[in-house]
């Protein structure tokens, strides 16, 4: 279903799933990104060069990737968790859940550790989404599109199977590992995983993957004058009316 959003002007949002990425990888999705000059929203998983750089020149947002699953790395509460993250990037101001885990108890969580927003609701192929405060006092910003679900969908690999055009709010999330392999189905990927892959010495898919899908937004956004949007100013205008 696509609501009826009449008046927002259409506006990409392109988000990125950093997962613990090499800093290979992740240089080519901000080569790319720079190329067009679209801005994006980093959520990170972890501290590197590279990451740190980004959050140094402000260029793209950087917000942070919490994995609240049991056996993570970042820790083996949600407090913890996210105090693990907030002390990497203590200037981020969203979130967006590993897994898309959700709760009521996690974003009163958010809220206390004074962040703005969360960005893991997915609504799968809405042709444009709307972002709103819950009742905690979060903003809430829902994504319409993932590569990995486009993969898993089976839909073809071409940027004119997103939900792109329209009013409204169109935020798709990308994984910067399958632009780096150019995944063409999520069997390939998992292949790559079983083999130890996944790092900067494999060799991307040849054909039609998921690096042609972004290369295609890319242009497309830039025929249509979309220069990218970022989470936090998403959720600004709604911070402005929560606290005026």
């Amino acid at each position: 279903m696509t609501p009826d959003l009449p008046g927002r002007k259409p506006e990409i949002a392109l988000v990125f799933d950093v997962d613990w990425v090499t800093d290979e990888a992740l240089e080519l999705v901000l080569r790319l990104l720079n190329r067009h000059g679209v801005r994006a929203t980093l959520f990170a998983t972890h501290r590197s060069p590279l990451i740190d750089e980004v959050v140094a020149q402000g260029t793209h947002e950087v917000g942070i990737h919490p994995n609240f699953l049991p056996g993570s790395t970042h820790g083996d509460t949600p407090e913890r968790v996210m105090d693990h993250l907030l002390d990497l990037f203590p200037r981020a101001r969203g979130v967006r859940a590993h897994q898309l885990v959700q709760s009521t108890p996690l974003h009163r969580l958010l809220v206390a550790r004074n962040l703005d927003y969360d960005a893991t609701l997915l609504l799968w192929m809405w042709g444009c989404s709307e972002p709103f405060i819950d009742w905690t006092g979060l903003v809430r910003i829902p994504c319409t599109w993932e590569d990995d679900c486009h993969l898993d969908a089976g839909l073809p690999l071409a940027a004119g199977a997103l939900p792109l055009s329209g009013e409204g709010l169109h935020a798709l999330v990308f994984h910067p590992i399958h632009i780096f392999l150019n995944s063409p189905s999520m069997e390939f990927y998992r292949g790559q995983v079983a083999r130890g892959g996944a790092t900067g010495a494999d060799l991307p898919h040849p054909g039609k993957g998921i690096r042609t899908v972004f290369e295609e937004v890319l242009v497309w956004m830039t025929e249509h004058n979309q220069r990218g949007i970022t989470c936090s100013e998403i959720a600004r205008p709604l911070l402005a009316d929560r606290t005026g």
